[in-house]
């Protein structure tokens, strides 16, 4: 570079790190170096630097303040001494001087309070004896460093009354600047702009005003915070301010009764405008039950009343409030809260009933009545509870209305007999009112038996299972029941039972005498208490038990002669059968067929006839014995009739037809002499 040569602004772009090692360099140049011979001439050249405001300026960051020559070559930077007047009124400071080949830069440090342009005189001086001076003026640019945000804020105040308040806060990042650093402006809304006075420091300010507005409502307050010149940083806010009088209201706490109508007062309130009548406000009564109406506001010269008309349709505690609001151009407004103690209007008494049930199966009916002198409830304003009376409870159901309520439940009983039921209706919560009644249930068991058909055989013991029952009383033991078995044969025993948890059999034993099909039926009886019965029936076949061998006869008879004997033998395995159970029929040969008589017994029978034959010569007998009905045994024999011709005939003897004659004489002597004795007595 030439002497003369204004130093570019592309030397301080050069990069801050370049010269931050040249100016190091340089000095320890300076403080390696020896002196030289004075300097006559010094050529100094300003330059252009920037900082932000308090933010400190540093030559070895941000550049040089001056670059100067001199006309001496051997100089080195212990020949110079630098003076540095910042321009900003602050005492001045020694330079740092720098080689920076083939010239010097001066160096230093400095922070700047204020943004703004500002006018750095730099000095330089030949050390003594040297003469040689240059001063050279630099120009320092300080950028605004403050930025600014704002909160807004609500301000309630009253109409034609002055009032000083803050009404905005502003926060700053430069922490440094004071609240003289900054101007405020006001826009309060109603046409009106005055000067904010700011407050606060390190970063933190509040913007605070006087101001009395004419008449309520509710304005746009407009504040403006800005950084004092030069300075640019702005920030603006808008607050608002709500004008209105002091409306102060108070609820009162009331105690209705459900379903009648409450009619009074519910709140008490003052104004501070004394000038408003009861027709310049509103009200409006929240009655806590879902329920909001308008209330009726009376008074006057700052003191009011609110009344109001409501019926809760339940008791509770119900949160009252009340909220009156000013008319316009009026804003104000005020609620209070209070609460509505709303009592009880129910009286509750029940009427038990009497009810059937069934062991094992689900009853569902009514088990009670209420009856509630509050007509105007519905059922779904109570809840109930049923103690079934073994051990259970459940809800209970709640039906009807209009003052008349059926509590209904469903329930399966266990095991059967006569229980307590206990019913309670009471109004829900946070209802008192509640009734309590006994109803009964009478519980039985549902007993269904079912006969088996057996098969037994005549005159042989059956010992077996009869019937099978099931109880709905699970409880029931078989010690619970009686049994009765009638066989169909005019025998009727008692029944052995088995069996448990609602599941039993029925046994029996008995000897039928004859074969054949008999009307087999059981009867199954609960015992006291329990009054369940069931019969069954059922077919009992009893199976033929004789097997019949018949042996011929040979016998011999007299031809026109009556013959009367046997005609055959037979043999039976079942030896308890008699004679009376068999019938016989002898076909005699001669086509004749009669009846035959059965004798004998314990297994051995005999069977006779009578025949007289017409003729003489051998005929085959055929003989059957026969089960009498039903039973199906027979068995069939041919015997032999060896029948002969008859004796010649003899006349009878004389002696024969004087006996005659003389028996007759006796006789009627007998009955003369009966005749005569007969007489006597009567004499």
């Amino acid at each position: 570079m030439r002497k003369g040569d204004v130093v570019p602004n592309s030397f301080k772009s050069a990069g801050k790190s370049a010269r931050s090692l040249m100016s190091l360099f340089a000095c320890l140049m300076l403080l390696a170096m020896p002196g030289v011979s004075a300097a006559t001439v010094i050529t100094a050249f300003p330059q252009s630097v920037t900082v932000a405001e308090g933010t400190t300026f540093d030559s070895i960051d941000d550049g040089p303040v001056a670059i100067f020559e001199d006309d001496n070559p051997a100089a080195t930077a212990a020949d110079f001494t630098a003076t540095i007047d910042w321009g900003d009124g602050s005492p001045t400071t020694t330079g740092a001087i720098a080689v920076n080949e083939p010239q010097f830069s001066v160096l230093g440090t400095h922070t700047y309070a204020d943004e703004g342009t500002f006018t750095v005189s730099v000095t330089i001086s030949d050390v003594s004896p040297g003469t040689g001076t240059a001063t050279v003026s630099t120009t320092m640019t300080v950028t605004e460093g403050d930025v600014l945000s704002g909160t807004p804020r609500t301000l309630s105040v009253l109409p034609g009354t002055s009032f000083t308040t803050t009404v905005a806060t502003f926060s700053d990042t430069l922490t440094t600047n004071s609240a003289s650093d900054f101007t405020a402006t006001i826009d309060w809304g109603d046409a009106t702009i005055s000067a904010g006075t700011v407050s606060g420091g390190a970063g933190a300010f509040q913007v605070g005003g006087t101001h009395t507005y004419a008449a309520p409502g509710v304005f746009s307050v407009v504040v403006t915070l800005s950084d004092d010149a030069p300075g640019t940083a702005t920030a603006q806010v808008t607050s608002t301010a709500i004008v209105s009088n002091t409306l102060t209201a108070s609820a009162l706490d009331i105690s209705p009764t459900e379903h009648a109508a409450f009619n009074g007062n519910v709140a008490t309130f003052t104004d501070s405008d004394t000038s408003r009548t009861a027709a310049s406000f509103t009200a409006s009564v929240t009655w806590g039950d879902g329920t909001t109406s308008s209330g009726t506001v009376a008074g006057s010269n700052g003191a009011f009343t609110v009344s109001g008309q409501h019926t809760y349709a339940d008791e509770g505690s119900f949160a009252l409030s009340v909220t009156v609001a000013e008319t316009a151009p009026g804003i104000a407004t005020s609620t209070a809260t209070a609460t509505a103690t709303v009592k009880e209007a129910d009286v509750l008494s029940g009427t038990p009933v009497t009810f059937s049930a069934t062991a094992g199966s689900s009853f569902s009916g009514t088990v009670a009545h209420f009856a509630d002198t509050d007509t105007a409830n519905v059922a779904g304003d109570f809840v109930a509870t049923i103690n079934w009376g073994d051990g259970t409870t459940t809800p209970g159901t709640v039906s009807g209305g209009a003052g008349a309520f059926l509590v209904s439940g469903t329930h399966t009983y266990v095991s059967s007999g006569n229980f307590s039921v206990g019913v309670t209706l009471s109004d829900d919560a946070p209802g008192t009112a509640t009734a309590t009644v006994t109803s009964s249930a009478n519980v039985n068991s549902t007993l269904v038996a079912t006969a088996n058909n057996l098969s037994a055989t005549e005159h042989t013991a059956f010992s077996g299972t009869v019937a099978s029952f099931t109880d709905s009383d699970i409880t029931k033991t078989a010690a619970s029941f009686t049994a009765s078995i009638n066989w169909g044969d005019g025998t009727t025993t008692s029944g052995t039972i088995a069996g448990s948890a609602g599941s039993f059999t029925v046994a029996g034993q008995h000897t039928y005498a004859d074969e054949g099909s008999f009307p087999l039926s059981v009867t199954v009886t609960e015992n006291a208490p329990g009054t369940a019965t069931s019969t069954a029936s059922a077919t009992a076949t009893v199976n033929e038990a004789d097997v019949l061998t018949g042996t011929a006869i040979v016998f011999s008879a007299t031809q026109g002669s009556v013959f009367n004997g046997a005609v055959a033998h037979f043999t039976d395995t079942d030896t308890v059968s008699t004679a009376a159970d068999f019938v016989a029929t002898i076909d005699w040969g001669d086509g004749t067929t009669t009846a035959g008589v059965v004798s004998g017994g314990s297994g051995s029978f005999l069977v006779s006839g009578t025949h007289t034959y017409a003729s003489h010569q051998t005929f085959a007998v055929i003989v059957t014995l026969a089960d009498d009905a039903p039973g199906t045994a027979t068995a069939t024999t041919t015997s032999t009739a060896n029948v002969a011709a008859p004796a010649p005939a003899v006349p009878a003897p004389l002696l024969g037809r004087y006996a005659l004659i003389l028996l007759a004489f006796v006789l009627a002597g007998a009955g003369l002499r009966l005749i005569r004795g007969a007489g006597r007595r009567v004499v």
